[in-house]
């Protein structure tokens, strides 16, 4: 993840986690991210939505300035740059 300026700010951290030598990420930007990145994360975390989500992430005090602490819900994407949507 990115630290960022503001507390909560996804788009700019924009978390990522590994399963294995497979790299996921939760920030899809304005197209989100696809559903098929979706069902593989699942399919290689073995759980379900309900039980992966919300995740929790930090980094460790006095490795980084900034905010580096957020929940994600899902998958995240801006639409239209206004508004933020969650999809899991």
């Amino acid at each position: 993840m990115t630290p960022a300026p503001d507390e909560d700010d996804l788009g700019t951290m924009q978390p990522q986690v590994f399963i294995g030598v497979e790299r996921f990420g939760f920030w899809g930007g304005m197209s989100g991210v696809p559903a098929e990145e979706h069902a593989r994360f699942y399919r290689l975390a073995g759980r379900s939505a309900d039980e992966v989500f919300p995740v929790r992430f930090a980094a460790e005090n006095g490795l980084v300035l900034g905010h580096c602490f957020a929940e994600v819900d899902g998958f995240y994407k801006t639409p239209d740059l206004r508004r933020v949507e969650v999809e899991r």
